[in-house]
Parts: C-alpha cells; structure tokens; sequence
C-alpha cells in the first residue's frame, strides 16, 4: 500500500534521492499536493473536506445525493476508497463504500438521477451488470438490483451513441446527448421514455442538429444547452426551452455566441441551474443575448433576457479560454466548476462560489490543482461534492523541474530552485549538494545550463558551474568524481563526447574520456568499473553495441562485452551480476532477452535468468525504464503487464536469481520511470496515477520487505556459450542444494564421447563449467545434466 501522507504531483517524475528525511525529485512536475483524487466532498461553507471521504481512483463526471446523507458517483474510474468500482459507485453518510459494485464494459458514466427509489444511469457503455444496456440503465437504490428500465439509445452508422444528461419530472425521464434514435424511434439528441417501462413516449420537440450537453428542469420548461444551433427546425444558439407538456419550442432564445476558434472548437453550453427565475448557463463562449458574458452568465427563465449578473471567470492566457463545466446552487450561492483562474474578483482555481445577487466570490476557496477541470458539481444538506479530473485539491503548491519533500509528514518543502525548464533527467545528493540535471538555462537564482549543485537547504546554485552544450541523462558518483553521460559534446569546459567525468570541487571536466560515439543513456558504477549503455557503437575506438564497461580511473574500454540491439535505459549492478533494463532490447550477446536482461559483471555473458517481459494488448511492445536491489529482490519498473510469470502492471519484483515474480503486487496503472530503496520502502516516481487501486500521483512510497532470504536456486541447464562453437565453449547450470552431479556429452547416436563433470559434489547456485572440444568433430551434439534423479539435456553445434 502506498504511503497515503506522501504527496504527489500531476505532472511526471523521472528521478529520486533521499538524503535523511527529505526526498528530492526531478522531471515536469507541475502541483505537488495530497493525493485527493478525482472526487471530494467539500463543506459548502468552509470549502474543507468532509472526513472521513474514500479517495477515488479516476475522474467523476457526476454526482447525486442517495437521499440519506450519501452520494451516487459515476464517471470514468477503477476504484473507490480501495475497493474496485467500474465508473460508478456508492458511498454512505459515514464516509464507507457500499457493497453495491456493479460491472459495465468500461466506459463512461455521464449523469445520474435519482427519483423515488430509483436511480438512472446515463453514459457511454453497452452494457450494465452483465446485462445489454445501450447508454441508458435504471437501478432499484434500496437491494441495488438492475431493473429491467432499457430504452435503448442507438446512433447512426457513422454515430457512436452517447446519452449527456438525464432529468426525471414525476413519471417521464428526459434524456439528450448525441443519438439519432431512441428505443427503435427517431429521435435526434433529444427524447422522453416512462419511468417505469422504458418505453419512448410521444414527447419529442424535433431534431437538435448536433449534441446537447445538459438538461435544467424549471416549472413547466425542459432548458437545454450544448452544441447545437438548432432545434426542431428554428434557430437556438446552444440554449434552448421546450415545453414539457406539449414539447413545442419556446421562444426563450439566450442566443450564445463565440468563440468559435479553429483551436478550441464551436461556442457550447456545458452546464445550467435555477434559482427562482433565473437559469443560469455555463460553458465555453463569449456573449449570451447580445451581451458581453465570458463563460458565466444569468437569463431570465421567462423571456430569455440577459441578467446583470457577470463573475466573468478569466484564464491568464488567451488559450485556452476560461470555460464552466458544472454548476450547483444553494439558497444564494453559485458553485462553479471549469477550468478558471479568477471569478467574482477574486483569484480562485476551477472551482468557486459566487454570490447569486452581487456576483463577487465569496471566500470559499476548495483549490483544485490547475488546468484539470471541476466537471461535477451536486449539493445536500450543506455539502458540495466535486468531482473531474483534478488529482489534488487544497494546499499543493507549483513547481517547475525539481521539488523536495519532507518524509516526516509527506508534505512539500520550501526549497525550490525556481528553474526555468520543462523537463529534468537527473538528480543526485553528495557531499552536502543536490546535484541536478535538466533541460534549464537558470537555477537557483544563477544561469546554469543544463547541470548545476543547489544548497540542499536553499535551493540557491552553488558556484559549481560546469555547463554543457546538450542534454544530461545520466549520473554517478564514483571516488569524488562525477560522472555524466548524455548527449552532450562538450561539458565542464571541455570538449568529451557522449560522457565525462567533473571534478566535484571546480566543475572542470577531468581528463578522463571515454569517447563513446553516440548518447549515453544510463550509467552504473562497481569498484573501479563503469558499466554505459546507450545508442552508441563504439567507446575508445573499440566496438560495443549499446553496452560498454570502462576503467573508471582511465576511460580505457575494458574486455566485458554485451552487444544489444535495443536501447539500455537502466543499469543496476551487484556483486556478480550487472541488470540492464530498456527499450527495443530483444537480444543480448546473441541470447534472446526482451527489454530486461542479467549479465555476468566480470566477462558480459547473458545469464540463464529471464524475467521473461512483456506487453499488453493496447501496448504489445515493453520497456523497463528503472531497475533497483534490495536483498536478493529485484524491482523493475516501466511500461508492461506481465513480468516472472505474473500479471504485473509497470512495477514488480522479481528474484535476482530465479527471475519469477514476488507476491509483491503494487498494481501500478501507468509508466514508472524511477525508482529508489531506501530500508524498507521503495520510493517510485513516473507518470502513473494510481497504485494498489488508490490515487497516487507521479510519487509513491511503497513497503517492501527487507533483505528476504533468498530462495533456493532451481535446477537448470543453461544453453552452453558460445553456440556454435569452435576449440571450447562454456556450459552452466544451477543447481538448489549441493548435490552429487554429472554432465555429459554425447554425439548424435546417443553415445556418451566426453564427461565434463564425473559425478562430483557440487555447491547450490549457478556454475560455469569451461570444456576444450578440440577433440570432438564438427556436428551436432546433446549434453545431459544430472542430479539426484533430475536431468536436463540441450544440443549444441560445433563448427570450424
């Protein structure tokens, strides 16, 4: 389970370092703010939330009150407070989830009524709890059971139907979106079924040429809003009234208008409320009746007249515009959801209250992060719940690349560096500095390009000043020196190509030099080694596919070799065993490995461990992006499904030695692209949102156990290498205990012509056994291990 106190950003992670109780992360992080997800319910006077509330894992698009002091939710989401939910859900007055869970084919949830002990669902799905629901649904509120309520909206061939909103008077259900017809009758985007059978009642006012978004029930008027400009054959700018009695249009006529800009797409009416005779619309536009009203205004309900009433809600910049996605009232109070940055006068971000009579906004203030939207918007008894696409609502706080957290409470730090990038590679804390890597000018108050060391208590850049002419992607820090690699030509005042190692004190590149011919994308140091991957061919002259070892003292390229064809993005090392993780990886040293790979540390040969990786149905092709050790486990974080032998979402853990996945299922929805150990949490960083089925946004810090003893290792024979061979070659197996083994060649008659291992008592784990084969001819043949009644038998070639 995620740490539920570490706050998380809506923008993404791509590096970490802890140094004591705080946490420095790097990439394009925007709000950092407490993972509230996308549904809260906030006081209608004070704006905090009411706890305790189960965190939604996704976006809410509509809300009801259940009548009893709970909410119907619906939208686009996977879980609720920790439970499974399939974009609908109930949550009691004491803050729990219902038991009530029904299944749908994993669509949208657009609006939801309740009326009597009934509540209507309408979206986006084709079915609803195992039955066929065509975007319209009915369930009893008391037992929870799906009724048999299917009126059926279907669309033309080239028109996937989608019911918008729904509004309940007495016995009829007024429903309107995008169709063209409804319960096999025409009806364009508008229509009127019973509710109790379903069927389609003779109601219906005329065709809307194009979709309506939002329906407002007011005495004896259906109001409509959306996209359309006309309505049973008479003009409607994207605000309409019909009678609910005779369906004839009425001659209230708003008349909304602009802007209608190539970017952002027509003018449109997203949201309507009453309140005594007013109705007041919501949306993207510019002007209602002639009069200038940017996304909010106030019309008489009888003749259509534009009221005084002007919040005008503002967007800083002139894209996007300011638009108005929900509304709600409450005696004298508006709420307004969208996606704004002052309303009323006031600075408030996507969602405020508006005085109904003076339009200025009243101090509540709930905070959603900016540019997601507040879409949903329902009031009861004193409680607003909001819902959309926000992840944090409350005290988060912007950054730009880089960000520091105190692990005590979760909560962001003071210390910014105030950088002017929009995205960071790296970051590394040594020697009592942050040292950072991204795409800025400026740091810490001082030009820095593209490298610089912060105060790690300030922010401030130190005079430590290498610069560099391209990007940065990876560090290590190995005796004193700092070792960089990346794009870059020329670094701390030198020229070196792809990679250099920085004096710590002055920033100078030292004189060591690697010269690698192409980026370097991952760096991994172990004694006096450094292992580089990255897109090149050669280092020092010498040949080496994307994947090189060099004498961290003298930059001399060392014998170890690991072509790959892919592109290595994480290194990690042990003792013995370098792991490589990346993209486009299929084979390594000639052995076939997807994306993810072991390597003997001392000679480069591919081990018998395969975590066996891969993608899913949307995303057939993996990637492994982050690699991190604790014990004998190995964490592998990235864009997959399945790893080990088990369904296991962008992170998992995998045992270093048999390559099978850990119970450990942190189910992660989205890219993870860092990762760190630190005792027994593992710190993540990506672009998910999402862990364990709770939100959790860009960070997370997860258990993991400490140091497992590790399992015993597995019986197994290895293809020998190399294959072909020519004088000799290398067989490997391993073995789970210390056994009494034998290995045996035999020609392809069966007949045993060599004995490597004659029965001899062998220690558990892995064993690489040389044999010369000068002595044997060329052709094809078959060598058998055995152990303790186990055998295993593998061919091989010999050529010359």
């Amino acid at each position: 389970m995620p740490d539920a106190n570490l706050w998380g950003t809506d923008g993404t992670v791509s590096a970490i370092a802890r140094s004591g109780n705080t946490l420095y992360i790097a990439g394009s992080l925007g709000a950092l703010g407490p993972n509230t997800g996308g549904g809260v319910p906030l006081s209608s006077r004070t704006a905090t939330p009411e706890l305790p509330y189960p965190k939604v894992t996704g976006y809410v698009y509509t809300s009801v009150a259940d009548g009893n002091g709970g909410w119907f939710i619906g939208g686009d989401f996977t879980a609720v407070g920790g439970l499974p939910r399939s974009s609908l859900a109930h949550i009691l007055r004491d803050g729990s989830v219902s038991a009530w869970a029904p299944s749908q084919d994993d669509h949208n949830v657009n609006s939801l009524v309740v009326s009597g002990g009934t509540l209507y669902v309408a979206g986006f799905f084709h079915s609803m709890d195992g039955q066929p629901r065509q975007d319209l649904a009915a369930f009893d509120v008391v037992s929870g059971a799906l009724l048999p309520w299917n009126p059926d909206a279907d669309g033309s061939l080239d028109v996937r139907p989608v019911v918008r909103a729904l509004a309940v008077r007495g016995d009829t259900v007024f429903v309107a979106g995008d169709f063209t017809q409804v319960g096999g009758l025409p009806r364009a985007g508008l229509a009127a079924v019973s509710g109790r059978t379903g069927l389609v009642l003779g109601w219906y006012p005329g065709a809307a040429n194009s979709e309506i978004l939002v329906l407002a029930l007011l005495g004896n008027s259906l109001y409509v809003g959306g996209y359309f400009t006309q309505l049973a054959g008479q003009t409607r700018n994207r605000a309409a009234a019909v009678d609910i009695s005779t369906a004839a249009l009425l001659p209230w006529n708003p008349n909304v208008t602009g802007p209608d800009d190539p970017y952002v797409g027509s003018p449109r009416v997203w949201a309507l409320a009453t309140r005594q005779s007013a109705i007041y619309l919501g949306g993207q536009f510019l002007g209602v009746g002639g009069q200038p009203r940017n996304a909010l205004a106030a019309v008489d309900a009888d003749t259509g007249r534009v009221l005084a009433w002007n919040p005008t809600p503002r967007h800083p910049y002139s894209y996007p515009y300011p638009y108005v996605r929900s509304l709600a009232v409450e005696v004298d109070t508006v709420f307004v959801g969208g996606n704004f940055e002052t309303i009323g006068g006031a600075a408030r971000v996507s969602l405020a209250a508006v005085d109904a009579n003076t339009s200025a906004a009243t101090g509540w203030n709930p905070r959603p992060d900016y540019d997601h939207d507040a879409v949903a918007l329902a009031v009861s008894s004193g409680v607003v719940y909001a819902g959309g696409t926000f992840v944090t609502m409350g005290p988060w706080q912007p950054r730009g690349c880089f960000a520091a957290i105190d692990l005590t409470t979760g909560t962001l730090k003071d210390w910014d560096p105030h950088d002017n990038g929009i995205g960071a590679t790296g970051v590394l804390v040594s020697g009592g500095k942050v040292y950072v890597t991204g795409d800025f000018t400026f740091i810490g108050g001082q030009p820095r390009i593209g490298i610089a060391a912060l105060d790690t208590l300030t922010g401030a850049a130190l005079p430590w000043n290498p610069g560099t002419d391209n990007w940065i992607d990876a560090m290590a820090m190995v005796g004193g020196r700092l070792y960089v690699g990346g794009q870059f030509s020329n670094v701390g005042g030198m020229p070196r190509f792809r990679a250099a190692a920085l004096d710590t004190a002055t920033g100078i590149a030292t004189e060591w030099s690697a010269n690698v011919d192409d980026d370097v994308t991952a760096i991994a140091a172990s004694g006096g080694t450094l292992y580089l991957g990255g897109w090149f061919r050669h280092v020092g002259g010498e040949p080496r596919a994307s994947l090189a070892a060099v004498d961290a003292a003298t930059g001399s390229v060392q014998p170890w070799r690991a072509d790959c064809d892919g592109i290595p993005s994480a290194l990690i090392v042990d003792d013995s065993t370098v792991f490589v993780g990346g993209e486009y990886i299929t084979t390594v040293n000639g052995q076939p490995r997807t994306d993810l790979a072991a390597l003997d540390a001392a000679t480069g040969a591919v081990k018998s461990w395969d975590a066996h990786l891969s993608g899913s149905v949307v995303n057939p092709t993996p990637a492994v992006g982050a690699l991190a050790l604790s014990g004998h486990t190995l964490y592998v974080g990235g864009d997959f499904y399945s790893i080990g032998g088990q369904v296991r979402p962008c992170l998992a853990a995998v045992d270093d030695s048999l390559g099978v996945a850990s119970g450990w299922a942190p189910r992660s929805d989205f890219l993870v692209r860092s990762l760190m150990v630190s005792g027994s949490t593992l710190y993540v960083g990506g672009h998910f949102g999402a862990m364990s089925l709770l939100p959790c946004h860009g960070l997370a810090a997860l258990s993991i156990p400490v140091d497992p003893t590790p399992p015993p290792a597995p019986f197994a024979l290895a293809q020998n290498f190399p294959n072909p061979a020519s004088d000799g070659t290398t067989f490997r197996f391993t073995l789970p205990a210390a056994l009494v083994a034998k290995l045996s060649i035999y020609d392809i008659q069966g007949r045993r012509v060599a004995t490597p291992v004659q029965r001899e008592v062998l220690q558990a784990g892995e064993h690489d056994i040389p044999v010369p084969l000068g002595a044997l001819r060329p052709g094809l043949y078959l060598y058998r291990l055995e152990a303790q009644g186990m055998t295993a038998t593998r061919k091989m070639l010999i050529v010359r």
